[in-house]
């Protein structure tokens, strides 16, 4: 997926255990250790809008 960041750059990412992720739904990123190297993840966060 495709994850546009508040300061503006956009980045290839996914959100483990969601499939489907709703367009502008708010995420927050976090560092996974996968397989041999790190890799950046995304959680989806609840905002008041939901």
């Amino acid at each position: 997926m495709l994850v546009t960041l508040e300061e503006g750059p956009r980045m290839m990412s996914c959100v483990p255990g969601v499939e489907s992720p709703r367009i502008g739904a708010a995420v927050q990123a976090r560092i996974e250790h996968h397989q041999a190297s790190p890799r950046v993840v995304f959680d989806l966060v609840e905002t008041d809008d939901e």
